[in-house]
């Protein structure tokens, strides 16, 4: 036993107490069948012996210690090798659950070595990918404040924003230090807007949806733009109109991309996000998403 925990003094810290506890309760846990079965026998052994040396009074009695003695004789032996049994029984389950965990886990550092062989390599992966960040929603009031930041480009790729106005500072921000801007929002004639309207319907009856709901954020949001561009008198600014199935959520700021997915049953801005910086692979993949659907969409009129 480790006594490493005794102060100088006579005084025993109180972690030594737990300890002690713990390995009386893991002994306990190991031999409490075996001591179940010492005790069962010992008091049936004092019964034993007591009827055995009882004189009976009667018939009666004789019959009854000799059916006390037939079940005692034959109880003892019995639940001794029952309980013996068991707790082999258990040692062998419980060598074979030990022997089953190490393989699995030897079988996950296996698995963890050949995608990632070292802290390093997956840090170089992460680094190449680009990717910052996963966030369970997406944090509006961080990604305005970082287009109003921007000095090269911003680039929504979306169905509508809820609140347009709230963006009216940061794009005019954007706008004043150079940064082109590009808005891409769904058609709000589209079939696919009046789908995407039964898709956020939270509950079992589609048809109880408002088909009409994303059409109406969608040319809210473009007429709010529109006040933001002529008001300001922003020249850097377009908007255009997509028709095609919905793809993902983007929001690029110079060379940031916050991007999302379009769940059923909630909005996009409430699932999961990803924050990808630079260059790379996995953001070239959202990239020339946005060119794409940009270059077959229908320019907005701002005049």
């Amino acid at each position: 036993m480790d006594y490493s925990n005794l102060k100088s003094g006579g005084i025993v810290s109180e972690d030594y107490y737990k300890n002690l506890s713990k390995w009386w309760e893991d002994r306990w846990d190991k031999h409490n069948y075996l001591v179940y079965a010492i005790g069962l026998s010992a008091f049936l052994t004092i019964i034993y012996y007591f009827i055995s040396y009882a004189e009976p009074t009667a018939k009666a009695g004789e019959i009854t210690r000799e059916f006390l003695l037939g079940i005692i004789v034959h109880t003892i032996p019995t639940l001794i090798i029952i309980i013996t049994s068991f707790v082999l029984f258990r040692k062998i389950s419980d060598k074979k659950a030990e022997r089953a965990k190490n393989e699995l886990l030897s079988e996950i550092e296996d698995r963890i070595k050949k995608s990632a062989t070292s802290e390093s390599d997956l840090r170089k992966m992460l680094h190449e990918s680009g990717l910052q960040g996963v966030y369970e929603r997406h944090y509006r009031d961080i990604i305005i404040k970082e287009i109003g930041t921007c000095t090269k480009e911003v680039a929504i790729l979306h169905t509508y924003l809820v609140g347009p106005k709230s963006f009216e500072q940061a794009l005019v921000g954007a706008a004043q230090n150079g940064a082109k801007i590009k808005v891409l929002l769904l058609d709000p004639d589209s079939a696919i807007a009046r789908q995407r309207s039964i898709d956020l319907w939270p509950g079992d009856s589609p048809t109880k949806a408002d088909e009409g709901y994303v059409p109406s954020q969608i040319r809210m949001t473009v007429d709010e733009f529109k006040r933001i561009i002529l008001a300001n008198n922003l020249k850097n600014f377009e908007i255009k109109l997509y028709n095609t199935l919905l793809s993902v959520q983007i929001f690029r700021c110079d060379d940031d991309l916050y991007c999302g997915f379009y769940p059923h049953g909630r909005r996009a801005l409430d699932a999961a996000q990803l924050k990808i910086h630079g260059h790379t692979y996995l953001s070239s993949q959202f990239l020339n998403e946005f060119d794409l659907v940009w270059d077959i969409a229908m320019p907005v009129d701002l005049h």
